[in-house]
């Protein structure tokens, strides 16, 4: 007789236990698209046979033991952290990887590229060769591949610079 009486009680008190449970699990849980800044190194904005691209690769400053050979050819990087400071890791297979964004190593280690127009070109290619340190790149890691790229200058979006005449 005791149990049906607080039974109505269990089905109304429930969903709120439920509803706190889930809430406080989505703020714990990072963002699932979060934006990691990285250097970009290995320059060629005026590839003739590309177009008009700047073809680079990206600077992981890996974390941890970074395995000797080939890492085109195996695991995945593993992204933690926040955006301007992430931590980034790689590792050769899925055991016991807790990552906030994974990347296939064969996407991680590959060139890269961004368009650009030829107007600028000359003037990127001169700030490139002579200033490297001023360029980074900002990637969303989405679905295990690099969804958006925004390559940046001195901290601004590329576009953004070339259209006020920063550069």
């Amino acid at each position: 007789m005791m149990k049906s009486k607080y039974l109505p009680l269990l089905f109304l008190v429930l969903p709120f236990i439920i509803l706190g449970g889930i809430t406080l699990k989505s703020s714990l849980k990072p963002p699932v698209e979060q934006y990691y800044t990285v250097k970009i190194t290995g320059y060629d904005p005026v590839d003739i046979l590309r177009g008009h691209y700047l073809i680079f690769r990206y600077d992981w400053n890996l974390a941890g033991n970074v395995p000797q050979g080939n890492l085109r050819e195996m695991g995945f990087l593993c992204f933690n952290g926040y955006f301007d400071q992430p931590l980034i890791t790689h590792s050769l297979d899925d055991s016991g990887a807790s990552c906030d964004a994974r990347l296939p190593s064969s996407i991680a280690f590959g060139n890269a590229r961004y368009y650009i127009s030829e107007a600028y070109a000359p003037v990127l290619d001169n700030l490139i060769r002579t200033q490297p340190q001023r360029f980074d790149a900002q990637i969303l890691v989405k679905n295990n591949r690099i969804d958006h790229l925004i390559l940046r200058i001195d901290g601004q979006p590329l576009e953004d610079a070339l259209r006020q005449g920063a550069i």
